[in-house]
């Protein structure tokens, strides 16, 4: 997907939510451009919507060259109220 809205989109539909209950893992590309945005909030709704879809926590993966604050982008990654600390693994 590539956008926050069709994500939404995505998870609305049952036919997808069906399909999208085997994933394990979700890569956020270029996820400095979405803190801190509505675009961003979008996203936070939708991964959290997607481990209860899944009926899992599944791993969250972001790419940025520009990870600025890198601990700011690891909490928006994580998502709030979570109690384990996100592991960072830094090039």
């Amino acid at each position: 997907m590539t956008t926050p809205s069709r994500w939404y989109l995505l998870l609305t539909a049952e036919r997808s939510r069906q399909m999208l209950k085997t994933a394990r893992v979700v890569i956020v590309d270029e996820i400095h451009a979405l803190l801190e945005s509505r675009r961003g909030a979008h996203l936070a709704l939708s991964l959290e919507r997607l481990d209860h879809v899944c009926g899992r926590r599944l791993q969250r993966v972001g790419l940025s060259a520009t990870q600025k604050p890198i601990e700011e982008v690891a909490r928006f990654l994580v998502g709030s109220g979570k109690s384990a600390a996100p592991s960072l693994t830094l090039p």
